[in-house]
């Protein structure tokens, strides 16, 4: 599964953060079944501390008035619907 950081802004504005290597970078978690809770968890744990380097990466540069998080691609999306219909 990937993942690119997304900002939204005081106004609810969203766009892609692409102000760091590591905000700019498409992040990726291996694919899990649903009913794998250990794997689940793993990922929320993942997910969290992505989020939260990324948040703190943007508030050296802009402050906290903005908040980063993570959003999955929607290429990816598509191309796990194609391999399931096939």
């Amino acid at each position: 599964m990937k993942y690119v950081f997304m900002v939204r802004d005081e106004l609810g504005d969203k766009r892609r953060a692409e102000e760091t290597e590591f905000l700019a970078a498409v992040h990726e978690f291996p694919e899990y079944e649903e009913n794998d809770d250990a794997m689940a968890m793993a990922f929320y744990t993942w997910k969290q501390a992505m989020t939260e380097r990324g948040q703190r990466e943007w508030e050296e540069i802009y402050g906290s008035e903005s908040r980063v998080f993570l959003e999955r691609l929607w290429s990816d999306y598509y191309k796990n619907m194609m391999v399931r219909l096939f």
